[in-house]
């Protein structure tokens, strides 16, 4: 607790500056009830589009996915019938779920 308050003195001293956003939780049972849909797939390969977002100097990306369990997408349909991470394109990683094999699997050979 010292060394918390510590630190805020010494930032508050020194007149810098702290920028940060706050960044929502986004467990499983959150994804799972507001995604329009939930995909496994592997990226294959991306176009960028016209399509700007916030902040400015973003550009919108098109994937071509395909249909292997690599990743576990949560997607919100847009208006135009396109699909963008639930979590928003600030925070797409949050949208993404790594599918991994169990570690305790074992390849028997015969």
């Amino acid at each position: 607790m010292k060394t918390s308050i510590i630190i805020f003195l010494v930032l508050l001293a020194s007149g810098q500056r702290i920028h940060a956003r706050g960044t929502p939780a986004w467990p499983y049972e959150r994804l799972f009830a507001e995604a329009d849909a939930v995909v496994f797939a592997k990226a294959i390969s991306n176009q960028d589009t016209a399509d700007e977002s916030e902040p400015k100097g973003y550009i919108g990306v098109n994937e071509e996915m395909s249909a292997q369990p690599e990743y576990l997408l949560f997607l919100k349909r847009r208006t135009d019938g396109r699909y963008e991470p639930i979590s928003g394109q600030m925070d797409a990683a949050l949208s993404v779920r790594e599918v991994a094999e169990p570690s305790w699997t074992m390849s028997y050979d015969e």
